[in-house]
């Protein structure tokens, strides 16, 4: 008897499915559950299958899944695996034509996905597409920063982007645009075309539609990214492969932004750094690394030191916030000195 050996690619066209939603669950129930209205209720024409991974929440996020969405197929994991290893146990389970990796804080707009499908099958250079992220207030949020640069993480660290209010910040891209560069302009300015899609260097993982080709070609998620910035190494990595990513400004979706860490600061500020330093670990050269260093201990000592001053002054119920602040900060700088030293 012979083992015929299919790819994902045929067994997806056995399945019949166009699209795979991956969405990872970490204490979020309610917005998880408008999450899943909002998929079911814009579903549109096309078939498709929706995957919750569940990292250990406490809420009872899986046991609401269970009742009320009894079609979602259901992950449950046993402690935070993170973002990466988490969606990685999706796509390996996942028939759909293409796989849309999609935060559970996000509401789906009307047609978003049935637009984001429909895009995808009739450019066939694009290996991702995102669609275009909105605040619960309306205002645009960024779906894309551009490649993580120097210049964009020192405007990061020390809060000067900041100091331009989001009204503001097209026309400062227009006065400023050729000194900025094409990195700073999209990282300042989210949205170069409100009409058409807009070929960008990254996609956000809030909103990440992903050809089940460019998966077979590239790979699977960098697991050694546990939250942030695994994003931003998939998109360069399908980028190095010839494929073009895009964000889709007719693909509307609402995010609720980091409804899932905001109550652990010091956990997440961590995790952010650790991502930043893996990356140009990966992809940058010496120089570049002891810049990053420098920008980030310069930064976040600055921060320690106005915050010890501000300490005093602060109210009592606002306190552990501020502590949960300087705690990461700290251990920030120690993992910089002790695990990622200068002299690497």
């Amino acid at each position: 008897m012979h083992t015929v050996k299919r790819s994902l690619q045929e067994l997806c066209k056995m399945n019949n499915l166009d699209l795979t939603i991956s969405i990872l669950s970490y204490n979020t129930k309610n917005l998880l559950r408008d999450c899943l209205n909002s998929i079911y209720q814009n579903a549109g024409e096309y078939r498709f299958e929706v995957i919750v991974v569940d990292n250990d929440s406490k809420d009872r996020s899986v046991e609401m899944v269970e009742k009320e969405f009894s079609s979602v197929r259901l992950i449950r994991n046993r402690e935070n695996v993170g973002f990466s290893r988490a969606n990685n146990q999706a796509i390996k389970k996942s028939k759909g034509r293409y796989i849309l990796l999609l935060n559970s804080d996000t509401v789906v707009i009307s047609d978003a996905l049935t637009e984001m499908i429909h895009f995808m099958d009739t450019h066939p250079e694009a290996g991702v597409v995102g669609g275009k992220v909105f605040r619960p207030d309306l205002t645009a949020q960024a779906s894309t920063r551009g490649s993580l640069d120097i210049r964009t993480l020192f405007i990061s660290f020390f809060g000067l982007k900041s100091l331009v209010p989001p009204v503001h910040r097209g026309f400062v891209v227009k006065l400023l645009g050729p000194l900025l560069g094409k990195t700073v302009r999209s990282y300042v300015d989210y949205y170069e075309d409100e009409n058409n899609p807009v070929l960008v260097d990254e996609v956000s993982g809030v909103c990440f539609c992903v050809r089940r080709e460019v998966v077979e070609q590239v790979g699977l998620l960098d697991e050694n990214f546990f939250m942030y910035y695994e994003d931003t190494d998939w998109s360069a990595r399908i980028r190095e492969k010839g494929w073009k990513l895009y964000i889709l400004p007719e693909a509307s979706i609402i995010h609720y932004v980091q409804q899932s860490v905001k109550k652990a600061f010091d956990k997440t500020f961590v995790a952010r750094c650790k991502g930043i330093c893996y990356y140009f670990k990966k992809y940058r050269d010496r120089r570049a690394i002891l810049a990053l260093k420098m920008i980030i201990t310069s930064a976040l000592l600055l921060r320690i030191f106005f915050f010890s001053i501000y300490y005093p002054f602060v109210k009592r119920e606002r306190r552990d916030g501020v502590k949960g602040k300087l705690k990461g900060y700290w251990e920030v700088i120690k993992f910089i000195v002790q695990e990622f030293p200068f002299c690497t």
